[in-house]
């Protein structure tokens, strides 16, 4: 009642301007709603550069909505998706290519180092879309503004190895896209754009292409994951990718080709990732949408190089709609959907010490305590702890360098063996759980690339155990009065019980002012190595012992692969002391033994050879660190 009497009290003289300001903003609202209106009408459409015109998407449903396809609630549920993954990886797989640019191509020739992307057929004419600064980019550095001329020549492997000369089309710097066409007139295999394939909130999808290295043994690695959300023009996904991957592929489970990667970048992660617990295991990314490509395909078939200006704000998209974290391809729901087939092994897997501090993982791999770890991650000494807890001396009866194995015997003969599987050469696209401590999964993925035989694989370039020069602490931290207070830890620095907002006093004994003073801590170190770690929690001081890893290892991955005889790839992987316990599939069997931990997945010793290197080791054929 006082509000109404107040109103009334208010002089006549107000009311017209007050009413003409109200009938303005109405009609701003009303245009802003209908500009809205009609930009969700024509599609989200990014800030074009200079003069480009980028054509609005073709009428049709949202291409992010409500889940399609809902988080497996079973596992019956889970192994319909592996069906669909292997089938996809099985059809798309001939279709996805390696991509150099021509300065890439003039240096492989010159036998220099030489950057390779990835890319997909669309046309049996061979028309390969892939990206621009994969194909495109000048020879001096990452400045979209220098860029290779449509009609130059370059190089393309294709899936089966054979090497193709491709020419050069157009490109689009707003999406960083590009086109090319393989000179031989083929027909080659592909898989079309379809402009109508859109995904929506929840959605599976694959992710092929050739990470780190080109390889003609080796086929395009497959990426499982899901669609994190999105807009019309793009979406983000949980897929793992690395350097190499630029200009690959996203296929849905049933072969569609739905887009083509664009970026990670600290806005998408900030986006995607509030809120989502340590370990960040995982760097969304944006993906251009099918829909998009199609609107930009026939400029691109031209030879259009699209205007200078900066790259699509969709490297920092932010969409209403989220996939919640727990629903994501390493959430929480698939990990229990998987945990009935993994919790089986909680007598199974061990942890390997250094100084108390996790590793790597051991594999039980028969009674009396037959152990097998990785070899590379033992220290001159270990022990173990098994899963009670307790932690006991342990044995090295057995090393194979080449496989990176090592066989040990536990004194523990309680511990339960694992069950093997039937066979170990499922395709890619088979669902695996890589299982830790107490049964529990440490990642839920797919066997990326299935079990091969490496060619004259490269020697093991070390001794064992392995002590070579330290590489940095893994740890990042900012200064602070009196020390660095981490902003984040991870690997063997986690594992040692370093924690964000830990502030770091000293490392070995030298004091720690700034980031740049860590290199100094360690740098007369050799891996395998205790440091002691002075720092403040809560107001208490406390040292932590350090197991320092090994220089190639220090971005929390060895790079090398080739250097396995035979190898089964997975993705994703945890983390470098996971590496040593069992690779699992839906059946509750056992595929491997895990032994590298690489940026977009990991590598694993299939199961025959570790059974055969445990029989070696204990006929005495095999020998341990002095025999």
């Amino acid at each position: 009642m006082a509000q109404s009497d107040a109103k009334r009290a208010r002089p006549t003289r107000w009311r017209a301007p007050a009413i003409l300001l109200l009938v303005l903003a109405g009609s701003v609202l009303f245009w802003r709603a209908a500009e809205r209106e009609h930009s969700r009408a024509e599609g989200e459409r990014p800030p074009t550069r200079g003069s480009e015109d980028v054509p609005p998407l073709p009428p049709g449903p949202p291409a992010i909505a409500e889940n399609s396809q809902p988080t497996p609630p079973d596992l019956e549920a889970l192994q319909k998706v592996e069906q669909q993954a292997i089938a996809t990886a099985r059809k798309v797989g001939p279709a996805v290519v390696t991509v150099l640019s021509p300065a890439g191509a003039e240096r492989r020739r010159q036998g220099r180092y030489w950057k390779s992307g990835s890319g997909v057929l669309i046309s049996p004419d061979g028309l390969v879309l892939s990206q621009l600064h994969v194909s495109h980019l000048g020879p001096d550095g990452d400045d979209f503004s220098i860029t290779h001329r449509p009609g130059e020549r370059t190089v393309v492997f294709l899936a089966d190895g054979r090497e193709r000369e491709a020419e050069l089309l157009g490109a689009n710097r707003t999406y960083d896209l590009s086109l090319l066409r393989l000179v031989d007139p083929g027909p080659y295999p592909f898989v079309p754009l379809d402009p109508e394939r859109r995904v929506r909130t929840g959605d599976w999808v694959l992710k092929l292409g050739y990470p780190l290295r080109a390889d003609p043994e080796r086929l395009a690695p497959v990426r499982l994951g899901r669609v994190l959300g999105g807009v019309p023009e793009a979406f983000v996904t949980d897929c793992r990718m690395t350097g190499g991957d630029s200009g690959g592929p996203f296929f849905d489970l049933s072969g569609q080709l739905v887009g083509i990667i664009n970026c990670g970048d600290a806005g998408i992660y900030a986006h995607f990732m509030g809120g989502w617990p340590e370990p960040f295991d995982l760097d969304p990314f944006s993906v251009v949408s099918a829909p998009r490509i199609a609107t930009l395909l026939g400029a691109l078939r031209k030879g259009d190089i699209s205007p200078v200006g900066r790259r699509s704000h969709i490297a920092s998209l932010q969409v209403a709609e989220r996939l919640p974290p727990e629903e994501w391809a390493q959430g929480a729901r698939i990990k229990g959907t998987a945990t009935p087939l993994t919790a089986p092994l909680r007598d199974s897997v061990v942890q390997i010490l250094n100084g108390g501090v996790p590793v790597a993982l051991g594999t039980v791999v028969e009674g009396d305590g037959w152990v097998v770890t990785r070899a590379t991650a033992l220290p001159q000494k270990p022990r173990c702890r098994l899963p009670d807890g307790t932690e006991v001396e342990t044995d090295v009866i057995g090393v194979d360098k080449a496989c990176d194995l090592a066989v040990l015997k536990v004194r523990a003969p309680d511990l339960r063996p694992v069950r093997w599987a039937d066979r170990f050469d499922q395709p890619a696209g088979t669902v695996v759980a890589v299982v830790g401590p107490g049964g529990a999964p440490i990642t839920v993925g797919a066997v990326s690339v299935a079990r091969r035989e490496v060619r004259n694989p490269v020697a093991p370039a070390h001794d064992l155990p392995l002590r070579i020069e330290a590489g940095p602490l893994s740890f990042l931290g900012t200064p602070a009065a009196g020390g660095l207070v981490v902003d984040r830890a991870w690997d063997l620095a986690r594992s040692a019980g370093l924690r964000p907002k830990d502030r770091v006093v000293s490392v070995g004994g030298v004091a720690v002012r700034a980031p740049e003073n860590l290199a100094g801590c360690v740098a007369t170190r050799l891996s395998g190595d205790l440091v002691s770690v002075e720092i403040v929690r809560d107001g208490k001081r406390l040292t932590l012992s350090l197991p320092l890893l090994p220089k190639r290892e220090t971005n929390g991955e060895s790079r090398r692969i080739d250097d396995l005889p035979v190898l089964v790839e997975y993705a994703p992987a945890g983390e470098p002391a996971d590496c040593g316990g069992p690779l699992l599939d839906l059946n509750g069997r056992v595929l491997g033994v895990t032994v590298r931990h690489i940026s977009y997945g990991g590598a694993a010793i299939p199961g025959d050879r570790v059974k055969s290197l445990v029989s070696d080791a204990q006929s005495g054929r095999l020998t341990g660190w002095g025999r």
